[in-house]
């Protein structure tokens, strides 16, 4: 398959969808041709000297879009701390498997505050004794604390399966759990995780892990994995797996395309935190994070990244996106923004602000809000992240019961508009269509509308075209029925007719007229 993310050689074979417009990834950046005064190309490098007249014709070059990130609805919350292992507490997972929802939560317990040396763990002077547990909803809205039978607080059975004395040598801090297709079934489930290390230990590791970062060696810290073979009852692996300090919300997964784990993580760059990723063919070993996303000059000067919330759009192997935590110093709030990638590796902030952000003073999220890895669907036409609110600043004491889980809710596919205000248009790179028909996710204002040309991909393997390719017959835009309203599925249809499937395994380009309108996806159906 030739894919959008790796070199020049078009078309691109894409699967049904959807496909949605959160980069610039399916809008064609357009070519300049310069031509005689009979249309004849003029060469870049003409021998026959300088025409006596040239004239610029752009070919495809998008005009009146831009994207803009969708605020999120709010709801919750749905489900707040009343155990006393959920003294302060937050999710970290969030999944839809055989119907059932399912939440690992992570969180400090009252020992914390009632012993430096409490029965559920180890010293627990900077998190070390956090508990992993674990939920499950068939609505998202109310939530069951299964007895588990796995760890008892003060005698009585709980919903806890990791952490505090699960894990004892090592303590437990910011769990991303995942699913590992390619693990054999005792191992399917897999958590990565920040934990105490001795110095000694550390040293003795750097043979096999490569040399420590700095943070890690200031904090006696380092990353470590766990496995399991149904996400409730947890085998710790012996030794540390990354020697690096990641005390946030770390995601991993399973990338069947790369055949690699890959995992994103909280580093310093240049005095200011950032996300950085690791990628290894080996579970047991990775090597340090790289830096992807950082405050960069169109950030205020005094914001870090915190968070990551790494996730694929649901039925996606190439829509990732990220919710990174923007912390401001200043005012020590927080606000989630949107990032994008079609692979993984090189990312594309959404602009146009926060797509969540901390509340009015005094609400349960009004002090800091932070999301958990996963998007998942929600009723028949919606998606939900889980998020937590405090209802106090980051830094704020914290003596006090925290951490209440709300839910952060989209349209199905709507989590960025391509955004006409008033006229604008674009055209796709050549794709090879399969299917019978196109569907579109799309808002416009009353007296706004979509429509949409098939046209034929001139010179597919050249990189550049050097003209416009014609419309197919039947499929122009004096062909085009307008499209307007609020559809999340609409069938694109020319006079009446939607079916395309003639043009099936051919080059095509799609182009798009847009008036008032939001574009959030594409389908072939």
């Amino acid at each position: 398959m030739n894919s959008p993310a790796r070199g020049m050689i078009q078309p691109y074979e894409l699967g049904p969808g959807p496909h949605l417009f959160t980069d610039w990834r399916y809008v064609r950046p357009g070519q300049v041709r310069w031509e005689g005064a009979t249309g004849q190309d003029v060469s870049l490098f003409a021998t026959e000297g300088e025409p006596d007249f040239v004239q610029a014709v752009a070919l495809d070059v998008p005009s009146g879009i831009r994207l803009v990130a969708q605020p999120a609805q709010r709801i919750g919350p749905v489900l707040r701390p009343t155990r006393p292992w959920e003294r302060t507490f937050g999710p970290s997972c969030l999944m839809l498997e055989g119907g059932k929802y399912r939440l690992w939560c992570e969180g400090l317990p009252d020992d914390y505050w009632k012993n430096p040396t409490p029965g559920m763990g180890t010293t627990l002077d900077t998190g070390w004794g956090n508990l992993l547990s674990y939920f499950e909803s068939d609505d998202l809205e109310h939530w069951t604390r299964p007895d588990l039978h796995i760890l008892d607080y003060d005698g009585a059975p709980t919903n806890i399966l990791y952490g505090g004395p699960l894990s004892p040598k090592t303590g437990y801090h910011g769990g991303g759990v995942f699913v590992d297709p390619s693990a054999p079934p005792a191992e399917r489930y897999k958590v990565i995780y920040m934990g105490r290390i001795d110095p000694a230990e550390m040293n003795r590791h750097e043979a096999r892990l490569g040399k420590a970062d700095t943070m890690a060696r200031y904090y006696k810290s380092a990353m470590f994995g766990a496995v399991s073979p149904d996400g409730l009852h947890w085998t710790a692996l012996p030794d540390p797996i990354m020697l690096a300090n990641s005390d946030t919300g770390n995601t991993a997964y399973y990338d069947p395309a790369l055949g690699k784990y890959v995992g994103y993580f909280r580093m310093w760059f240049y005095g200011r935190r950032a996300v950085g990723r690791a990628e290894t063919d080996d579970f047991s070993r990775w090597p340090l994070p790289e830096p992807i996303l950082w405050p960069g000059p169109e950030h205020p000067a005094e914001v870090d990244l915190y968070t990551n919330a790494h996730t694929l759009y649901p039925g996606t192997n190439d829509q990732h996106l990220i919710f990174p935590a923007w912390y401001r110093r200043a005012t020590d709030t927080t606000e989630v923004h949107l990032a994008s990638s079609q692979e993984g590796r090189l990312w594309s902030p959404i602009p146009s602000g926060p797509i969540l952000a901390t509340a009015d003073d005094g609400a349960w999220d009004g002090g800091c809000l932070f999301v958990a890895k996963g998007l998942v669907p929600y009723g028949a036409d919606h998606v939900a992240a889980a998020y937590v609110g405090y209802s106090v600043p980051h830094k704020y004491p914290r003596s006090m019961v925290l951490g209440d889980v709300g839910l952060a809710v989209w349209q199905a596919e709507r989590l960025v508009a391509l955004q006409a205000d008033e006229i604008g248009q674009f055209t796709t790179p050549p794709l090879i269509f399969q299917g019978r028909e196109l569907q579109l996710n799309l808002l416009t204002a009353r007296a706004g509308y979509g429509r949409v040309e098939v046209a034929a991909a001139e010179d597919p393997i050249r990189p550049v075209p050097t003209k416009a390719g014609a419309a197919f017959e039947g499929f122009s835009f004096a062909d085009a029925d307008p499209l307007w309203g609020d559809r999340q599925r609409a069938t694109v249809t020319w006079k009446g007719q939607s079916d395309m499937s003639a043009l099936a395994g051919k080059p095509i380009v799609l182009r798009f007229r847009l008036s008032a309108a939001k574009l959030f996806a594409f389908s072939f159906t």
